[in-house]
């Protein structure tokens, strides 16, 4: 199940925070260059993320197969297991 993060949360991309994001939710990143996606580890980036805004803490996130560090986004990937 993928899905943008504005169909979540009800805002615009740019107006989104991390404290949006129900804790429960795994978040996903997406290359603007290649494209390439995966999830990554969400307690890293609260910890890096001073900004909590999803627009700059995008930046922390770097594919792993093109190692790309500009315009990455973050999406929901699914929920996690109970």
């Amino acid at each position: 199940m993928e899905m943008e993060v504005t169909a979540l949360v009800g805002k615009a991309y740019y107006e989104i925070t991390l404290d949006d994001i129900a804790g429960w939710w795994i978040l996903g990143g997406r290359c603007a260059c290649c494209g390439h996606q995966g999830p990554f580890n969400r307690a890293r980036l609260d910890k890096r993320a001073q900004n909590r805004l999803l627009r700059f803490a995008s930046r922390f996130l770097i594919c792993t197969r093109c190692r790309n560090k500009q315009h990455n986004r973050i999406y929901i990937a699914g929920k996690m297991p109970r």
